[in-house]
């Protein structure tokens, strides 16, 4: 990317970024009451449906904190069918 003296660079200057954050994986289906400040942005996820990812931050509307009323793990891979809090 060159960049001109005045000249604003932009996203789509840089070959390197890319503005939809994307991802090789799809979004994990998991409980609705799992949260992620993802949801919100990425247009591929949504209620029930959140990306798995080792750096965000899930947390459990029910609780409002990274555990669900069972005191476990609030993530994708762990909101699923078969857990006592997990709401259809």
């Amino acid at each position: 990317m060159k960049i001109i003296p005045g000249n604003i660079p932009t996203p789509d200057d840089n070959p390197h970024s890319d503005t939809r954050n994307p991802t090789g994986t799809k979004p994990v289906a998991c409980c609705p009451q799992l949260c992620c400040k993802s949801m919100y942005y990425r247009p591929d996820e949504r209620v029930g449906k959140i990306h798995e990812s080792d750096t965000a931050v899930y947390w459990c509307s029910l609780t409002e904190q990274p555990m669900g009323p069972d005191n476990q793990d609030a993530t994708p891979s762990a909101c699923q069918p078969g857990r006592g809090c997990f709401v259809k």
